[in-house]
C-alpha cells in the first residue's frame, strides 16, 4: 500500500484482492480437490475481472501468494500480460527431501502440522478458534513480522487482518491444495516458467523470507527477458 501512491503517478493502478481476501467475494471452495483446480479458482476469477474492467494487456504484479497466482495467470494468458512482476513469489523452487527430526516430540509435532494443513486447518481457522484472544495474537504477529511500521499503521493493519480473518473462509482453503507446509508448491514454478514468453521481473528484499537464490538459479534456464532485483532494507 505504500507503493500505490508513487506508482499511480505514472500508471493506472488496480489493487486487486484475491478471492477470500479484502473486499473480494468469498465463493465456496468445496469443489476444489487438486492443485490445478485451486490455481483455476484464483486465475479464472482474475481473468473475469480483467474482462469486466475492459483491459487488453497490462503489467501484472503479485506479492507472495499473489506472485504465484500472477505467474500461473501469465503462463495461461501470455497474450494479456505485457510484463509480470513477481515480488517475493511463493513456490519457485522444488521442495527438497524432507528432514525427519531425530527427537520423537519434534517428529510428532511435524506430523501434526502436516496433518492439520492437509485437512484444511489454516492460520485464519486457528484465529477464529482463539476467540477473544484473536486481536492480541494478530497484533503480536504484525509487530513481529512488520516491525518497520509506525504505531498507527500497526494498529490499522492488525485490525484489518483480524476482521478479514473473521469473515467466512474461502480462498485460504484453496491455497492448501497448491502449497505444502513450508510454502512449497506442489507444481513448482521453476519447472514451469521455463516456458514463459512474457518479460519477468523478480523482486526480493535483502532481508526476505523468500530466497532470491531460487530465481538466480532459474535465470539461466529462462528464455524470456527477465531481471532479478534485490530491494535494500526490505523483506520479512
Amino acid at each position: 500500500y505504500r507503493n500505490i501512491g508513487a506508482l499511480s503517478q505514472h500508471y493506472t493502478v488496480y489493487a486487486v484482492d484475491l478471492l477470500g481476501c479484502g473486499l473480494s467475494s468469498r465463493p465456496s471452495w468445496r469443489s476444489i480437490r487438486t492443485a490445478d483446480a485451486a490455481e483455476s479458482f484464483f486465475v479464472s476469477s482474475l481473468e473475469e475481472w480483467r474482462q469486466s474492467v475492459g483491459l487488453d494487456r497490462f503489467i501484472l504484479c503479485g506479492h507472495s501468494m499473489g506472485g504465484y497466482v500472477a505467474a500461473v495467470y501469465t503462463l495461461r494468458n501470455p497474450d494479456r500480460v505485457a510484463a509480470a512482476v513477481l515480488a517475493s513469489p511463493v513456490g519457485v523452487p522444488k521442495q527438497p527431501p524432507p528432514v525427519i527430526p531425530s527427537k520423537f516430540t519434534l517428529r510428532v509435532l511435524r506430523s501434526f502440522v502436516y496433518s492439520a494443513w492437509n485437512v484444511g486447518i489454516t492460520p485464519q481457522w486457528l484465529l477464529r478458534f482463539s476467540g477473544w484472544k484473536g486481536p492480541e495474537l494478530v497484533g503480536k504477529y504484525v509487530r513481529h513480522r512488520m516491525n518497520i511500521l509506525d504505531a498507527i499503521e500497526s494498529v490499522c493493519i492488525s485490525d484489518y487482518l483480524y476482521h478479514m480473518s473473521m469473515l467466512p473462509a474461502s480462498g485460504e482453503y484453496a491455497s492448501s491444495f497448491m502449497l505444502a507446509p513450508g510454502a512449497w508448491a506442489h507444481h513448482p514454478l521453476e519447472e514451469r516458467l521455463q516456458a514463459c514468453s512474457v518479460p519477468l521481473l523478480f523482486l526480493y528484499g535483502d532481508n526476505d523470507w523468500m530466497d532470491a537464490s531460487h530465481a538466480q538459479r532459474l535465470s539461466p534456464l529462462l528464455s524470456c527477458p527477465h531481471t532479478i532485483s534485490i530491494v535494500s532494507q526490505a523483506g520479512r
